[in-house]
């Protein structure tokens, strides 16, 4: 039987959304590396923050145009899916506005119908408290995901998570990789090597 492996997409699988859209709405040239935290804490002003609100809410979030893959992630979760049972599991849900947030849930959905249809949309998981979640192994990039049920979690370096100590990651078990390649070196090749 094949081990369960769960893997997030905003900001895993995919760049940030946010980036294309905050430098829309302010007219700046922001990159991933301006921003050591979430980049939504640049709205100090929460009228600010409810515009930029308003304003996303009339964008088309997963556009191809907007959204990249990131790079090998193709690649590596084809090979993945052969080894692993792999399901996609993601947010949707913008805690502003729950229930106006569906626009995500299909933009997101056809994003995946267009670059991952090799893994079926009955192995997709939409919800907010992944930490509920259960699996050998989980990738995401948010270390609030990784539930007491995740055996093995790998931590995707992200622009907001770069700061979490090797220290605090150690304590909470778990790994940090940082390219789609890395982590075709830790389950991939050590599978072959029988270690995992």
């Amino acid at each position: 039987m094949k081990k369960t492996l769960l893997i997030d997409i905003d900001d895993t699988l995919i760049n940030s959304f946010e980036l294309p859209i905050v430098n829309q709405f302010l007219g700046t040239n922001y990159g991933e590396e301006d921003f050591k935290s979430y980049i939504q804490e640049i709205f100090t002003d929460p009228s600010e923050m409810e515009r930029f609100h308003e304003f996303l809410f009339t964008q088309k979030v997963y556009g191809d145009d907007t959204i990249k893959v990131k790079d090998d992630a193709i690649r590596v979760v084809k090979k993945l899916s052969k080894a692993y049972s792999v399901y996609l599991c993601s947010d949707y849900t913008f805690w502003q506005k729950p229930w106006e947030s569906d626009r995500f849930f299909v933009g997101k959905f056809h994003f995946l119908k267009r670059h991952f249809n090799f893994i079926s949309p009955l192995q997709h998981i939409f919800l907010k408290e992944k930490q509920l979640l259960q699996a050998d192994i989980m990738i995401d990039d948010r270390i609030e995901n990784f539930g007491e049920n995740i055996r093995q979690r790998i931590l995707f370096s992200a622009y907001h998570n770069k700061t979490i100590s090797s220290d605090e990651l150690r304590d909470r078990g778990i790994i940090r990789v940082d390219t789609w390649s890395d982590i075709e070196s830790l389950l991939l090749d050590s599978k072959k090597r029988g270690d995992n």
